[in-house]
């Protein structure tokens, strides 16, 4: 027994020391283990996506990607670029390093069609590493552009990361299940995490949005609060530029920036393409989405490019514009007001927008609740934009509830800043969407508006003048035909007529002479000799002078039939 009992004892020692042993090669390993996973769109947005997430090591990056039930692995892609870190200084909070950011484009998929995938990868360099991966999430790609069926977007501004954001998030993950058809993706016009300088709340910020971010697509761009001026070396956007990827038409052009005035938003930044501004298309609309805090001047290349952009969409294919920026452009809180980044993109870029049939456009950066009117230059228009404001989505600053009492500005027509809140936006069709907005703790929608599509309505009367105007044109010629033909034919019937009554009119003489003998041979002595002849276009007959009597002679039956006193008009003969 004593033997038996060494011999157990040195199994499990030998055990022990190989799960040691494990351990130990295991932390050499280093960690791979993804952190702060979120999905974004790439292009074409129907086909592709981007898979970021950060490590605290040198990994590499790999995504699998599953489908069908059970999942079958139908691609493994592996990033263009290695993983990398970045650098950031702030003045007050000093200099902070990134883990390890990956960042994986997964390209070939299905519009509308559900995956499941894993990410993660091995330490570089070492020798028979493991893949550590993620759990196993789940994401359904956007529709196919150009698709003519109801679909629906989640929109929501100015998140940060408290008890109130948290609270938005969950409402958004709701609508995932709730019978309205799930949202494509999540727009997030600006302000995400408020960091302000501490770095390590992107960090927070990323593990957070975690659970809604690693199955619901992202679409975001910068806000004031990404602007992370760095104090070395005067570069910005830096942690929003590093960690995600957008829709990206052209690699990004940087350089380091000057701030003019702060109070105002008077800024001089250069963050152009990339993730700073983009569109893409998803179902029946093309989305457009701006820095309000990058030069949108007529001579710069934000408008160049916005031009450029919105003259190529295929509105046969995509009739909706829908355009998000930071900044609103119209605010009637008194909160933001006169701030010069915005009111010079306005100027620059509303008429570009009129022009092009916008139906509407989504700010936030105001921590309230507004939608307008249609509106175009400050006075309300059937066939401007809707621009709404919903920077109310959770941020520790709080909410603005103080408001603008102008009698002029007629062209609000809801307002709340009293509850936090998010928004559904549904392409009904072609014609009209519908606008929602929740605020937390109602079981239904407080603002519903329809908006119609000013493109389609104009397009609409366009083509019903070019109808009218075409139904008018063959009208008239019609009627023209018609007339000419009656008036050709009353001619050559005039002309028979006259000439048929010529005829007559010497048969009837003749007639007459006949008449007149034998009336003359049979006539009593007491009856009245003074007849006459008469002739008209229309009556042939004899006139009795005496007694003022006519009788029509008709040559065509020789019956006669009495007449109406001679009148006016009757040559007599």
């Amino acid at each position: 027994w004593s033997l038996a009992i060494c011999m157990a004892a040195m199994e499990v020692g030998a055990v022990t020391l190989l799960l040691l042993q494990a351990a130990w090669f295991r932390v050499a390993e280093g960690d791979c283990t993804p952190r702060q996973l979120h999905l974004s769109l790439s292009l074409p947005a129907d086909e592709a996506l981007w898979v970021s997430w950060l490590t605290p090591d040198n990994c590499t990056s790999e995504v699998e990607v599953s489908a069908g039930d059970p999942g079958v692995v139908v691609g493994t892609f592996t990033a263009a670029e290695p993983a990398h870190r970045y650098t950031h200084t702030n003045a007050y909070y000093g200099a902070y390093t990134s883990d390890f950011v990956h960042q994986v484009e997964v390209t070939g998929l299905g519009p509308g069609q559900s995956y499941s995938y894993t990410a993660g990868g091995r330490l570089r360099g070492a020798e028979g590493a493991l893949r550590e991966a993620s759990a196993v999430h789940s994401f359904t790609v956007p529709r196919a552009a150009g698709l003519r069926e109801e679909m629906r977007v989640a929109v929501i501004g100015d998140l940060g990361q408290t008890g109130f954001s948290r609270e938005t998030m969950e409402d958004v993950n709701r609508t995932l299940e709730d019978g309205q058809g799930a949202p494509e993706f999540l727009m997030l016009v600006g302000d995400l995490s408020y960091a302000d300088g501490n770095d390590t709340r992107w960090d927070t910020w990323g593990n957070m949005m975690e659970p809604w971010l690693s199955h619901l697509p992202l679409v975001a761009f910068p806000g004031n609060h990404e602007i992370d001026f760095d104090s070395a070396t005067a570069e910005t956007f830096i942690n929003y530029r590093e960690r995600f990827r957008m829709p990206e038409s052209r690699p990004a052009i940087t350089k380091p920036g000057t701030i003019i005035e702060s109070s105002t938003y008077d800024f001089n930044f250069t963050y152009e393409y990339g993730s700073s501004y983009f569109s893409f298309d998803v179902g029946q609309a093309h989305f457009l989405c701006l820095n309000a805090y990058v030069n949108a001047d007529e001579d710069s290349r934000q408008y160049r490019w916005v031009e450029e952009d919105l003259a190529a969409v295929d509105r046969s294919a995509t009739p909706w514009i829908l355009a998000f920026v930071h900044g609103p452009f119209y605010n009637s809180n008194t909160e933001h007001q006169n701030e010069v980044a915005t009111l010079s993109m306005k100027a620059a870029l509303e008429p570009l927008l009129f022009r092009h049939g916008v139906a509407g456009v989504w700010a936030g950066h105001v921590h309230a609740y507004e939608r307008t009117h249609p509106i175009y230059q400050d006075a309300r228009n059937s066939s401007g934009p809707v621009y709404v404001t919903i920077g109310d989505a959770g941020n520790r600053e709080g909410l603005y509830d103080t408001w603008l009492n102008d009698p002029a500005a007629d062209w609000y027509a809801y307002r709340n800043g009293s509850h936090y809140g998010r928004g559904d936006l549904f392409l009904v069709n072609s014609t009209y969407l519908r606008w929602e907005w929740w605020p937390h703790g109602h079981g239904a929608a407080e603002d519903v508006a329809w908006v119609k599509n000013p493109y389609t309505a104009a397009a609409s009367t366009d083509s019903s003048s070019s109808s009218s105007s075409s139904s008018s044109t063959g009208a008239t010629a019609i009627v023209a035909l018609i007339i000419s033909s009656i008036v050709v034919a009353t001619i050559v019937y005039l002309f028979i007529q006259r000439q048929r009554r010529q005829s007559d009119l010497a048969g009837n003489t003749s007639l007459l002479h006949k008449y007149a003998r034998r009336s003359a041979q049979s006539t009593s002595p007491n009856q009245s000799s003074h007849s006459r002849l008469f002739a008209s276009e229309d009556d042939l007959g004899i006139w009795d002078v005496d007694t003022g009597k006519t009788t029509e002679l008709s040559h065509h039956s020789g019956i006669s039939r009495p007449l109406s006193p001679a009148a006016p008009g009757h040559s007599r003969v």
